[in-house]
């Protein structure tokens, strides 16, 4: 559990691959991060929620943001790994070619009280996909 108030059995965390460019960058998705999105199972009963755990997101720009639905989780932890020379022309062949980089972990949290709306990094160029890949 990623909180620690009393939930139902049919509260769920989904999981979410997020690929977007890397910082200063290319604007391709070379960035990997994980979302895990707390689901509040009495706000999110009717049909359409439920289908956009099943849906692949693309945006035309790298903001999470732009990701609308995201706001109706009540919780968002985002895990990556961000490279320590992201705008190095090496480490982008590196993770092109699928070979590990220098890097530290990132972890950021999200809740309905606070915005996750930006980062204040984000360059807003190229494409973001969104893709889930079950729950836990």
């Amino acid at each position: 559990s990623l909180t620690n108030h009393e939930r139902s059995f049919e509260d769920k965390v989904q999981v979410f691959l997020r690929f977007s460019p890397l910082i200063g960058g290319p604007p391709i998705p070379l960035h990997v991060e994980v979302i895990l999105a707390e689901d509040d199972a009495d706000k999110r009963k009717d049909i359409k929620s439920k289908e956009e755990g099943s849906t692949i997101y693309i945006r035309k720009t790298n903001n999470l943001a732009s990701m609308t639905f995201l706001n109706t989780y009540q919780q968002l932890h985002r895990l990556d790994f961000l490279p320590i020379n992201p705008t190095d022309p090496s480490t982008v062949i590196r993770l092109a070619s699928l070979q590990s980089v220098p890097a530290k972990l990132r972890h950021r949290y999200y809740s309905q009280t606070t915005t996750a709306s930006t980062d204040s990094k984000q360059d807003g160029r190229g494409i973001t996909v969104l893709l889930p890949v079950g729950s836990i």
